[in-house]
């Protein structure tokens, strides 16, 4: 999550809209927004852990595991900001924290910044975007006509299934972060991703397995990842999903791409922290 390119235009309506908030100080650092976000996410993570450990009992466990799905979603968000160097002035550091986050919840770096960048690009553009490549669902007639077999039969009722798909969220950013490290080249941390995402699952598996039964452990683990995958795509699908769609026939300029295809979601405290500022 580099810094996306801009336009070359140096005289473009976007350029001077980004000289104006630039002017307004609006993408100044905030470093004591940062630490205090980084450490009350810290915070959250280990009182999670702490009473998992420390109660003994299968229900609240459950309802720990739910918790502790909403505290993944906003280290999920740190390092999505990290990705987008918004938190240090050094890429270093920006870099450190988004590699906690690949410890933390096990979700590869690379594959993130490739894929958020190409979003960041071409938001909702059908041939480029890869969040409008998602399985079983379209976003235009003619991605129903270019599907085949089950997933053109059942597209017509994807408002119905969209938020049981939503759940596998978690388990989907994992396993295109593995393919995404074993067939790309040129990968910064082609080792060190890899490790850090195994060692957060011998952890993690490790940690459940000690303290529950196989079947209570099972239970803790689909409801924490099922809730998690809930909680990430809620927040990132209001975003996009339901506005402008650009394809060959709807080409407009990369100012009104951004806004237009972009959805706000009105701010308060609680909008703010469940989105992780994303609204």
């Amino acid at each position: 999550m580099d810094e996306e390119p801009l336009p070359d235009s140096v005289g473009s309506d976007f350029s001077q809209l980004r000289q104006l908030i630039k002017s307004k100080g609006l993408l100044e650092k905030q470093p004591g927004y940062y630490t205090f976000k980084i450490v009350s996410t810290l915070a959250l993570l280990t009182a999670a852990i702490a009473f998992l450990v420390i109660v003994d009992n299968f229900w609240l466990r459950m309802l720990d595991a739910v918790f502790l799905a909403m505290v993944f979603g906003q280290i999920g968000f740190v390092g999505h900001d990290a990705g987008h160097q918004e938190i240090t002035r050094s890429p270093r550091g920006n870099e450190i924290i988004g590699m906690a986050a690949n410890l933390l919840i096990s979700l590869s770096r690379s594959w993130w910044i490739t894929q958020h960048n190409q979003h960041h690009t071409t938001p909702n553009d059908l041939s480029e975007d890869p969040h409008t490549r998602i399985i079983l669902m379209a976003f235009s007639d003619d991605q129903v006509r270019n599907s085949r077999g089950f997933a053109r039969s059942i597209m017509g009722y994807q408002a119905f299934y969209f938020w049981p798909l939503l759940t596998l969220e978690g388990f989907g950013v994992r396993l295109a972060g593995v393919q995404f490290l074993l067939q790309k080249q040129n990968i910064r941390y082609p080792l060190l991703e890899p490790v850090l995402m195994v060692l957060h699952f011998v952890a993690y598996f490790g940690l459940i397995f000690a303290l529950m039964s196989p079947l209570q452990a099972l239970a803790f683990i689909l409801v924490h990842q099922l809730t998690f995958g809930l909680v990430f795509g809620m927040v990132f699908a209001p975003n996009h999903k339901g506005m402008l769609i650009i394809d060959e026939n709807n080409k407009l300029d990369y100012l009104r791409t951004q806004v237009l295809t972009t959805r706000n979601v009105r701010p308060s405290l609680l909008a703010d922290f469940m989105y992780g500022g994303l609204n």
